[in-house]
């Protein structure tokens, strides 16, 4: 069975009680949505990179236990668990560090703030290309997905902003 995507699976569940997730759960993640995901991936996976809602158990047990890196940031109230596990332990490390150095630097050192750069960058693409490619080839939409980060470079090399951080 191929892997439902989360708007997909909200409209199923909703339909079945009749009302909205809030109204039907107290509480409603999408996070174990993900794990479960992760075990029909074939490939082998090195790293997750994500935000604080994939700062779970369920998804960190099940990309340990395939050996791939995780690199969420833990939430911001998060305390060393003390787990012996792999996950646990990696867990607490990304704690330990965030407390030491700041959540800023950490998601810098750990490559996190490539995923901010990487969501912009498919925003940029759907906002000014569309959401979908208009191809029915594999080839051919390969070639058009060429073209259109082609001319989003360009977009960016003629008037893209420079810009600087300030402070930290």
């Amino acid at each position: 069975m191929a892997p439902f995507k989360f708007p997909a699976v909200r409209r199923l569940i909703q339909e079945e009680f009749g009302r909205p997730l809030n109204e039907a759960f107290a509480e409603f993640s999408e996070a174990p949505l993900a794990a479960a995901s992760i075990a029909q991936v074939g490939d082998d996976i090195e790293r997750l990179t994500a935000d604080g809602a994939y700062d779970t158990w369920s998804i960190r047990e099940a990309l340990a236990a395939r050996g791939a890196a995780v690199v969420v940031p833990p939430s911001k109230k998060a305390v060393a668990s003390g787990r012996v596990t792999p996950a646990g332990r990696s867990r607490d490390i990304a704690v330990t560090r965030v407390q030491e150095v700041g959540r800023r630097q950490w998601k810098k050192a750990a490559g996190n703030h490539q995923q901010g750069r990487a969501e912009n960058t498919f925003f940029r693409y759907k906002r000014l290309l569309g959401s979908r490619l208009r191809s029915r080839d594999p080839g051919a939409q390969a070639v058009e997905v060429r073209l259109g980060c082609n001319a989003l470079n360009r977009m960016l090399e003629l008037g893209a902003a420079r810009s600087v951080a300030i402070g930290g």
